[in-house]
């Protein structure tokens, strides 16, 4: 197959989508919508990072050559943020160009990444389970969820990497790859652990070889080694080459391009620094250690990024029967081919879902095991969509059952609630301290 043929560059014909399903799908990310942009302006100046994100966006915008440099002196109290790649920032300014130098602009494209992320889970439900009711159940859930919706609503680049890595996933399981290679470049141009996603791109590619004939799989190996390296390295290179073209036109060099990779790499690998709100990646799946945003000068209304806990909690026991699910019947597929590892025909694209979402899930997390700096809460984001997708499965299986279908519900809406309970918290709404006061679960929550 030629590499113009595997690209697909025609978009997915709507014809494929009924009326009804079409409604379903314009309520999800209408509501989504409604819940990121609604006060969006609120708190109204810079919190937490974007002191340093929106800060260096806008000077960006300004023109000023500085924001591109490590060794320049930023005003008090703030900072240039050149440890990430720009597209981010650069997303902000055009936010800000647009809608002005105010938190709505410089948060704009934050919020509809994060609505258009939801439309994502959607996507990929779909594609990978072939069942509009898993990517609905998903997709719901992704509205309610607190990590999301919080870094959503800030002007840092976790809603924009999210986006963009789902959009990679999405349009190769599609085998749309041109656009897959735009998004992967576009993600690793907003930060570099991005790079992690080659870890599902492989289990596709080696996924598609097993399905494949054995007497078209050398043909196919030879197409796949022609096509990842211009589709999946090649085109990523120069998108994030092209981010850095603001750079270059600010009368910068080659030269100085290269110390800041050189300064970013040295940065994430060598960085010793402790803060109060910092946590070991095995604390993110349980939400153990939010990390505290805002505080307004009142001091009766905070932001802090905390997982939906019913959301977290009951994901990781669906996650583990995604993954039993999958292993059982891959082991009956094998079985079935007597030794043979070929599925064609016998592995279901809702089985090798499976496989897919829990691997994913795991690809985005667990190297941060490895990881020399400090880390984050906000860091396991991009594991979260695969979580929702394994609850999204787990609570159709649910429903099949006579005596599961009020779990179900339950549990659905039980997360529901626990948003609207939480959303003060999460959205920098006054509360009264009694409400303040209940949303501490824990001690670590504080």
């Amino acid at each position: 197959m030629k590499i113009a043929e595997r690209a697909r560059l025609v978009a997915p014909s709507l014809s494929s989508i009924n009326t009804s399903e079409l409604i379903t799908v314009l309520a999800l990310v209408g509501s989504a919508a409604f819940l990121r942009f609604w006060r969006l302006g609120t708190p109204d100046d810079f919190f937490f990072d974007e002191v340093y994100h929106a800060f260096t966006a806008r000077e960006f915008l300004h023109g000023n050559p500085a924001a591109w440099e490590f060794t320049a002196t930023p005003p008090p109290g703030f900072a240039y943020e050149w440890t990430h790649p720009p597209l981010a920032k650069l997303f902000m300014a055009g936010g800000m160009a647009i809608f002005g130098e105010n938190p709505f602009g410089w948060r704009f494209f934050s919020a509809l990444f994060g609505t258009l992320s939801v439309l994502m889970v959607y996507l990929i439900g779909k594609k990978l389970f072939k069942n509009e009711e898993i990517a609905f159940l998903a997709a719901f859930l992704a509205i309610f969820e607190g990590l999301w919706f919080v870094q959503s609503r800030i002007a840092m680049n976790d809603a924009y990497v999210v986006f963009f890595l789902l959009a990679t996933i999405y349009f190769m399981l599609t085998e749309r790859h041109l656009f897959a290679g735009i998004f992967l470049g576009a993600a690793f141009a907003s930060k570099w652990s991005a790079i992690w996603v080659v870890f599902p791109i492989a289990l596709f590619f080696v996924y598609q070889y097993l399905q494949t004939e054995k007497e078209r799989r050398r043909t196919f190996a030879i197409d796949s080694l022609l096509n990842i390296p211009y589709f999946y390295i090649a085109i990523p290179v120069f998108i994030y080459l092209l981010a850095y073209l603001p750079f270059f036109l600010t009368g910068h060099d080659f030269r100085d391009f290269w110390d800041t990779q050189r300064q970013m790499y040295w940065y994430h690998s060598g960085l010793e620094a402790t803060h109060p709100y910092q946590s070991p990646w095995d604390t993110w799946p349980i939400t153990q250690r939010p990390v505290y945003y805002y505080l307004s000068a009142a001091g009766d209304a905070k932001i802090y990024a905390l997982g939906n806990p019913i959301i977290f909690w009951i994901g990781l026991p669906a996650l583990a029967f995604a993954l039993w699910q999958g292993v059982k019947r891959l082991r009956v597929a094998f079985q079935e081919d007597t030794g043979d590892i070929s599925f064609r025909g016998r592995l279901t694209s809702t089985e090798f879902g499976l496989i897919f979402v829990v691997f994913t899930y795991l690809a985005f997390l667990l190297p941060w095991a490895l990881s020399p700096r400090i880390m984050f809460f906000y860091h396991y984001l991009p594991s979260v969509p695969f979580l929702l997708l394994a609850l999204g499965y787990g609570l159709w299986r649910l429903w099949q059952e006579g005596r599961g279908k009020p779990v179900a519900m339950a549990l659905t809406a039980t997360a529901v609630i626990t948003f609207v309970y939480f959303y003060p918290h999460w959205a920098a709404v006054s509360v009264p301290d009694w409400l303040e006061e209940s949303y501490y679960w824990f001690p670590s929550w504080r």
